[in-house]
């Protein structure tokens, strides 16, 4: 576009060339002679203001020449571009546009009628003019292109490296209280297959048929509470409901199975939505995604299938079985039930109790969002630690060595409402269980069943 448009003012120096050429070769004399519709000579008058006619046509030409291709330079829009060479265009036919409407119609025929004026070519000449076109063809291609597009491109690379390049999975802020800068990783797969998950969720939801209430993916909700429902915490979404979601209404015999109102505005649309987070489509039980639950970002899976997670059951690993991690309290609290039933005594120290820790520093890494293997020194220290509370079982826990979460000042015995369940359902002996007023986190088992 931008040698489109020299070309058109180009194309104006020519004429405005050959205008000034033409008038120079008419004699000069007190009047203007014209006879026969052909110019014999023109007046001295009249030939001044023709000359600065053609000056100021030159100037005009040159200046929207120069900010004409400044202006498409910086024009990035295809359909724009195409719009201002137009506009541009416009404006070297204004003289023709108000020549014809505003000059009288004897006048305009009188010009037409008029007979050209000869201008005197030549070989020499025109080997010249093909020169000089050439040069100025080649300069209007060179020059728009180094000084203002090829920088433009320049700029528009480092902005774009600026914004875009490098590691972008991560928040910071800057503490004005403590002076500290903080910040976390925001974890581009999750947030990918959120986005992707919204998108079919709504694609869903357009061509579903109008009579159909409910979502497929999308839970409902009234408008008064639609805020609140987008704003709410892991811990809040697992704790709105007084019910287990897996045990009272997905299992057969549960109190509220088979109530279609729960399936399908609260118990259906989660459960797909949490499986399609993870990458599975099409699932309409828990059974379906029950090797997904152990992974930490299936926090929405542990809500609605607690007994397929685990929730339910006090004996499995503590590890993400808290409401923040999914786990509603109302599945927890089932698993805290049966040990009314059960005999309240330690973990042995085996295979299951290694196998417990085994799973620590997986569930650690993905938790913190780090490996924290890469800190040679901390690392080791937590193996040592590791090793130390294998090897010495439950009593571990009641040694102020080991009583305390390596990463926090969390005792293992209380749990970690953000991490981990209370390990006093595993060591309710060595959590100090069975003292006369045992602390609130422990299982309400029995003394006298202890063993």
């Amino acid at each position: 576009c931008i040698l489109l448009w020299a070309l058109c003012v180009y194309k104006e120096f020519r004429n405005i060339w050959l205008t000034l050429e033409g008038i120079w070769q008419l004699p000069r004399t007190p009047e203007t002679v014209l006879r026969d519709n052909k110019l014999q000579s023109l007046s001295k008058l009249r030939f001044k203001w023709l000359a600065s006619t053609c000056i100021t046509r030159f100037v005009i030409a040159t200046v929207l020449l120069i900010s004409g291709t400044q202006w498409l330079a910086r024009t990035t829009s295809i359909t724009e571009l195409m719009l201002n060479a137009v506009a541009l265009n416009a404006i070297l036919d204004v003289d023709e546009f108000l020549f014809a409407g505003f000059t009288p119609l004897s006048i305009q025929v009188a010009i037409e009628k008029l007979e050209p004026i000869t201008i005197r070519q030549s070989r020499r000449r025109s080997q010249s003019e093909s020169l000089v076109l050439f040069l100025l063809l080649l300069f209007t291609a060179l020059f728009p292109y180094l000084a203002l597009l090829q920088p433009l491109g320049q700029t528009m690379l480092a902005v774009k490296w600026n914004l875009c390049a490098g590691n972008q999975q991560f928040v910071v802020a800057k503490n004005t209280n403590s002076q500290v800068i903080v910040g976390f990783e925001t974890g581009s797969a999750l947030s990918e297959a959120a986005n992707t998950v919204l998108q079919l969720a709504v694609e869903r939801q357009v061509h579903q048929s109008p009579d159909d209430r409910y979502g497929y993916y999308i839970s409902f909700e009234l408008p008064s509470i639609f805020e609140r429902a987008r704003s709410r915490t892991m811990a809040q979404e697992s704790d709105q409901f007084s019910f287990c979601i897996e045990t009272d209404h997905l299992d057969p015999g549960g109190s509220l199975h088979g109530d279609p109102v729960l399936w399908y505005n609260v118990a259906a649309p989660r459960l797909r939505t949490a499986a399609a987070l993870l990458g599975r489509e099409d699932v309409d039980s828990c059974e379906q995604a029950a090797d997904l639950c152990n992974r930490t970002d299936a926090q929405l899976l542990r809500m609605v299938c607690g007994r397929t997670c685990n929730c339910t059951d006090p004996h499995h690993f503590p590890w993400l079985k808290v409401p923040a991690q999914g786990c509603q309290t109302s599945c927890l609290n089932e698993a805290v039930r049966e040990f009314k039933w059960e005999q309240c005594q330690d973990q042995p120290t085996d295979g299951t109790w290694s196998e417990l820790w085994d799973g620590y520093v997986p569930t650690l890494n993905h938790w913190l969002g780090a490996d924290i293997s890469q800190s040679t020194t901390f690392y080791n220290d937590i193996l040592q630690w590791l090793a130390a509370v294998k090897a010495l079982g439950c009593p571990a826990l009641g040694d102020p060595k080991f009583k305390f979460e390596v990463t926090g000042a969390r005792e293992w015995c209380a749990g970690d409402p953000n991490f981990f369940r209370p390990l006093a359902l595993t060591c309710p002996v060595s959590c100090g269980c069975l003292a006369e007023n045992p602390p609130s986190y422990c299982p309400p088992c029995s003394a006298n069943s202890s063993a």
